[in-house]
């Protein structure tokens, strides 16, 4: 698995996989460029940071895992599910989508700036 950072997961939760292993599914938004330089401007737009939905896999009884980046394109973040399947199998999310930069007026600029929301169905 490379390495990478998440603020903010999905959710994860417990299968069974074709040989009947334990396997346990995460979703997160990773991140592999992280600066915390809070002193750059603009230090969380898209071209200075890149989220990406990713689902790790973890085979608990062979110890292997996944790492698989869904649609790189995509710079998102804050993802939310419906609250009563926290730690079951989830079909949706949603994601906060933000620009690939600054935005160009100064108010904008001056707030957390998001392009829209995407809903990304899990299963598919």
């Amino acid at each position: 698995m490379p390495n990478h950072f998440v603020f903010h997961y999905v959710n994860s939760w417990e299968e069974k996989n074709s040989q009947g292993e334990d396997i346990v599914i995460l979703w997160g938004c990773s991140v592999e460029n992280i600066s915390l330089n809070f002193n750059e401007e603009h230090p969380f737009y898209g071209q200075n940071i890149q989220n990406v939905l990713t689902k790790m896999t973890f085979n608990m009884s062979t110890g292997k895992s996944t790492f698989e980046k869904l649609h790189p394109e995509y710079s998102v973040e804050f993802p939310v599910i419906s609250q009563e399947l926290m730690g079951y199998e989830t079909r949706y999310t949603y994601l906060s989508q933000f620009h690939k930069g600054p935005p160009p007026t100064k108010d904008g600029q001056e707030n957390m700036y998001f392009k829209g929301f995407l809903k990304y169905d899990l299963k598919n």
